[in-house]
């Protein structure tokens, strides 16, 4: 008799167990077989988890953090402001990639308690993207890259004096690691960040067009007739978009619909009629500026602006004007209609 049916006739002897001890047998293999295929079971588990950790911290290894220079930290902070809509009020607030979810809400809700208008919370993972949209393939790891998150918002212009106070109080919250002005974070020395960012704003000006041509809020239907048909029929010109006075004013309440006091002092009739235009490859802004400028309703023919520029001082009429054209990550639709 094996230890199995020795243990199970005691069993049954002391009446421990109901059954002949043929049945006991039986039934005492099954649990013992249940019991050994569960701990096989569980070390199964175990070596799985353990092998996980291991690829885990061999990643770890291999992936060191990365932490930004501080260019980079430029580039990230200025594409966010232009993506959230450079005005002359524009703030952006930056903090440390150790800050609590709880300091990013505090600071949000300070920012909408002093009044700030369109107040956004940008995550390090929304950081992460905006550094790899601007780089490309010169954007480090993005798994690996250690970078804070970001809280952005317009001072309205009934509050535009305020500006400092909410700054200061801004860079007083504990994990603040700086708050300043749109114009003044794109003050970029870097060249070859610079330059990238240059792109990045001509992308989202004006609807990614390269120039625009604006005639007169008074220019008569001839006027833009004749400037319609010499764009149709410029080889310079790949694509060319008509905006009318009545399609800007509805791209302006749409973009600015949290800024009344900006809206009510606009209407559709004071705004330029204009054209956007995609150049062809190899065509040059100079080359359209001189085409154009001169002729009867046309007022300018600009093209997108610098960081050079944001970072100039500007009067607040300019700074309008360079408000209006930025899109940023405005869902309102692009304007006008294709000539061509």
């Amino acid at each position: 008799m094996d230890e199995l049916e020795r243990r199970a006739s005691v069993l049954v002897e002391a009446d421990c167990l109901g059954g002949d001890l043929d049945d006991v047998v039986r039934r005492a293999g099954r649990i013992a077989a249940r019991r050994r295929r569960r701990a096989v079971g569980v070390t199964l588990v175990a070596i799985v988890l353990v092998a996980a950790g291991s690829v885990a911290v061999a990643r770890a290894r291999t992936q060191p953090a990365v932490v930004l220079t501080a260019a980079q930290r430029q580039v990230v902070s200025c594409a966010t402001v232009i993506d959230s809509g450079l005005s002359a009020r524009s703030i952006l607030v930056s903090l440390d990639p150790s800050a609590p979810s709880l300091a990013i809400d505090g600071v949000r809700e300070q920012l909408v308690s002093s009044g700030v208008a369109d107040v956004r919370v940008h995550t390090a993972e929304d950081n992460r993207r905006q550094l790899r949209s601007v780089l490309g393939t010169a954007s480090p790891d993005a798994e690996a890259t250690v970078v804070g998150a970001s809280v952005t918002g317009t001072v309205p212009a009934a509050a535009a004096a305020e500006v400092d106070r909410i700054l200061e109080l801004a860079r007083q919250r504990t994990g603040v690691t700086a708050a300043s002005t749109g114009a003044v974070t794109c003050q970029v020395d870097d060249a070859t960040a610079r330059d990238l960012l240059d792109r990045y704003l001509r992308a989202r000006w004006q609807g990614g067009a390269d120039v625009v041509v604006q005639l007169a809020p008074t220019a008569a239907p001839g006027e833009r007739d004749e400037v319609e048909a010499a764009l149709r029929n410029d080889p310079t010109v790949r694509q060319a978009w008509a905006v009318s006075q009545q399609d800007a004013y509805a791209e302006l309440t749409c973009r600015f619909a949290t800024d009344p006091a900006l809206l009510d002092a606009v209407r559709a009739e004071m705004l330029p009629w204009a054209y956007r235009v995609d150049l062809a490859d190899g065509a040059t802004v100079d080359a359209v500026r001189a085409r154009f400028q001169a002729r009867p309703g046309v007022v300018a023919v600009t093209e997108a602006p610098t960081l050079a520029q944001l970072a100039a001082p500007m009067d607040a009429a300019s700074y309008t004007q360079l408000e209006r054209g930025l899109d940023g990550a405005s869902s309102c639709a692009r304007p006008g209609r294709p000539l061509r």
